[in-house]
Protein backbone atom coordinates (compact mmCIF):
# COMPACT_ATOMS: atom_id res chain seq x y z
CA UNK A 1 0.00 0.00 0.00
CA UNK A 2 3.11 2.14 0.58
CA UNK A 3 3.58 2.61 -2.99
CA UNK A 4 -0.05 3.64 -3.73
CA UNK A 5 0.48 6.41 -1.47
CA UNK A 6 3.45 7.51 -3.35
CA UNK A 7 2.04 7.56 -6.18
CA UNK A 8 -1.16 9.58 -5.25
CA UNK A 9 2.12 12.02 -3.99
CA UNK A 10 3.46 11.74 -7.56
CA UNK A 11 0.00 12.97 -8.78
CA UNK A 12 -0.75 15.88 -6.38
CA UNK A 13 2.60 16.98 -7.33
CA UNK A 14 1.96 16.39 -10.88
CA UNK A 15 -1.46 18.99 -10.00
CA UNK A 16 0.70 21.88 -8.66
CA UNK A 17 3.39 21.66 -11.59
CA UNK A 18 0.25 22.18 -14.13
CA UNK A 19 -0.48 25.04 -11.97
CA UNK A 20 2.39 26.20 -11.41
CA UNK A 21 2.76 25.99 -15.43
CA UNK A 22 -0.14 27.95 -16.16
CA UNK A 23 0.22 31.13 -13.36
CA UNK A 24 3.87 31.22 -15.04
CA UNK A 25 5.27 30.43 -11.79
CA UNK A 26 8.49 28.98 -13.37
CA UNK A 27 10.30 29.05 -9.86
CA UNK A 28 7.62 26.94 -8.67
CA UNK A 29 7.90 24.81 -11.24
CA UNK A 30 11.45 24.08 -10.71
CA UNK A 31 11.11 23.30 -6.99
CA UNK A 32 7.91 20.71 -8.01
CA UNK A 33 10.38 19.56 -10.96
CA UNK A 34 12.90 18.46 -8.26
CA UNK A 35 10.55 17.03 -5.84
CA UNK A 36 8.56 14.96 -8.74
CA UNK A 37 12.19 13.49 -9.60
CA UNK A 38 13.24 12.49 -5.97
CA UNK A 39 9.74 11.16 -5.41
CA UNK A 40 9.97 8.79 -8.74
CA UNK A 41 13.59 7.88 -7.81
CA UNK A 42 12.13 6.80 -4.69
CA UNK A 43 9.32 4.81 -6.08
CA UNK A 44 11.66 3.45 -8.68
CA UNK A 45 14.08 2.09 -5.29
CA UNK A 46 10.87 0.66 -3.91
CA UNK A 47 10.47 -1.35 -7.22
CA UNK A 48 13.52 -2.42 -7.32
CA UNK A 49 13.86 -3.34 -4.28
CA UNK A 50 11.08 -6.41 -5.10
CA UNK A 51 9.02 -5.25 -1.99
CA UNK A 52 6.05 -4.45 -3.69
CA UNK A 53 3.60 -6.57 -4.94
CA UNK A 54 2.23 -5.23 -8.06
CA UNK A 55 0.56 -8.42 -9.11
CA UNK A 56 -2.31 -8.46 -6.99
CA UNK A 57 -4.87 -6.70 -8.71
CA UNK A 58 -6.08 -3.90 -6.82
CA UNK A 59 -2.22 -2.87 -6.88
CA UNK A 60 -1.61 -2.84 -10.37
CA UNK A 61 -5.13 -1.00 -11.30
CA UNK A 62 -4.77 1.91 -8.85
CA UNK A 63 -1.23 2.05 -10.45
CA UNK A 64 -1.97 2.03 -13.61
CA UNK A 65 -4.91 4.32 -13.34
CA UNK A 66 -2.90 6.79 -11.52
CA UNK A 67 -0.06 6.43 -13.94
CA UNK A 68 -2.64 7.51 -16.57
CA UNK A 69 -3.52 10.24 -15.09
CA UNK A 70 -0.39 11.59 -14.30
CA UNK A 71 0.63 11.17 -17.88
CA UNK A 72 -2.73 13.15 -18.58
CA UNK A 73 -1.31 15.94 -16.91
CA UNK A 74 2.59 15.71 -17.98
CA UNK A 75 0.69 16.40 -21.56
CA UNK A 76 -1.45 19.38 -19.93
CA UNK A 77 1.97 20.50 -19.04
CA UNK A 78 3.74 20.35 -21.89
CA UNK A 79 0.88 21.76 -23.73
CA UNK A 80 1.40 24.59 -21.71
CA UNK A 81 5.02 24.84 -21.37
CA UNK A 82 4.56 25.29 -25.61
CA UNK A 83 2.03 28.01 -25.72
CA UNK A 84 4.27 29.87 -23.39
CA UNK A 85 7.05 29.14 -25.54
CA UNK A 86 5.11 30.27 -28.42
CA UNK A 87 3.85 33.38 -26.64
CA UNK A 88 7.49 34.87 -25.38
CA UNK A 89 8.63 34.08 -29.43
CA UNK A 90 5.81 36.24 -30.81
CA UNK A 91 6.63 39.00 -28.44
CA UNK A 92 10.43 38.46 -29.54
CA UNK A 93 9.33 38.71 -33.21
CA UNK A 94 7.50 41.45 -32.68
CA UNK A 95 10.63 43.99 -31.27
CA UNK A 96 12.67 45.97 -33.08
CA UNK A 97 16.59 45.69 -32.89
CA UNK A 98 18.58 48.90 -32.99
CA UNK A 99 21.00 48.36 -35.35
Amino acid sequence: MEIIFLYNRLYALSKKQLAAVRSNDFDLMDELTARREALTAEICQILDAEGVDLKSKMSHRKTQEITGQILEIDHAIKEALLDELLHRTRQLSRLKLIE
